[in-house]
């Protein structure tokens, strides 16, 4: 009865180590082939219920209780057969064997191997890659890395390249709940059930309301010699339709202006500087 009752360590530690192995071995196999960070992190990739940094926080904490295991498996359970082995082999075998010699070896051609980078081991790496690289499309990559890490206010003025209030607009129209500016876009999405990739993919690449705010945000700027350049020119330079400048000075009294005048001499024929000019087309949104 008292034997029932009785805590076996040596069998603790023997499903600890052959379990935390399975774990490190299914975790290590899914590390090698998941998508690279950069790709993860923006899609909110997921295998078996795991991103990838949970699949790394279960790799690495079993990989610690391993060890851990290890240890007390070698210097508490197995102490005394330990040193007992080693006196053994310290005195009667002194010469190595065959079997240590290669074994030693080996493990010196794997170390050097991984080192100097090369076959087998490279192809193991560069499968590795080519694997990982493989879940990279158009729409799992982000415009640029770590961009789910942007405060609202950053991916609005550095990626989308619109006003933050336009930015805000666009995704209260698409019913996404924000709380400030300053909030991530990963932060954002997991509030809101979505991948950061899924929040970007609201503006859209050819989404016309985003190219709508984001010719509404440019500033034509002075100097440059751009009194000397026409309006074709202006337009072309900074993406903004020529007829849409032609409009917006014409309802503000200017006559008789094409494509081909120049600022310069449009600003001395009315009257004023082209400074005023320019003011005037770039409020040519706010009027």
């Amino acid at each position: 009865m008292k034997d029932k009752k009785k805590f076996h360590w040596r069998s603790f530690v023997s499903f600890g180590l052959f379990f935390s192995f399975l774990v490190m071995t299914v975790s290590g196999v899914i590390l090698y082939i998941a998508p690279p960070g950069r790709v993860s992190n923006w899609s909110n990739w997921e295998l078996w219920g795991l991103t990838k940094a949970g699949w790394q926080s279960l790799h690495t904490n079993f990989s610690l209780f391993f060890l851990i295991l290890g240890i007390f498996h070698l210097f508490s359970i197995n102490w005394k057969a330990f040193l007992a082995h080693i006196r053994s082999k310290a005195t009667k075998e002194l010469n190595r064997k065959k079997e240590m010699v290669i074994s030693t070896l080996l493990s010196v051609f794997i170390f050097i191997g991984v080192i100097v980078n090369i076959p087998p081991f490279r192809t193991i790496m560069t499968w590795g890659e080519s694997l990982t690289e493989s879940w990279e499309k158009e729409e799992t990559s982000p415009p640029i890395p770590h961009a789910e890490l942007y405060s609202l206010e950053k991916f609005s003025d550095e990626i989308l390249g619109i006003p933050l209030d336009s930015t805000i607009g666009i995704l209260k129209a698409n019913k996404i709940s924000l709380e400030s500016k300053d909030q991530t876009i990963k932060e954002i999405g997991e509030s809101n059930g979505k991948a950061p990739s899924e929040i970007f993919s609201l503006f859209g690449k050819s989404n016309e309301q985003v190219e709508k705010e984001r010719k509404k945000s440019v500033v034509i700027q002075g100097g440059n010699g751009i009194g000397r350049k026409s309006l074709q020119q202006i337009g072309e330079e900074y993406g903004i339709p020529v007829e849409e400048m032609i409009r917006t000075l014409e309802k503000e009294g200017f006559k008789n202006i094409t494509s081909e005048d120049i600022l310069k001499d449009i600003a001395d024929e009315h009257d004023v500087t082209p400074a005023d000019i320019l003011e005037i087309l770039n409020n040519r949104h706010a009027q």
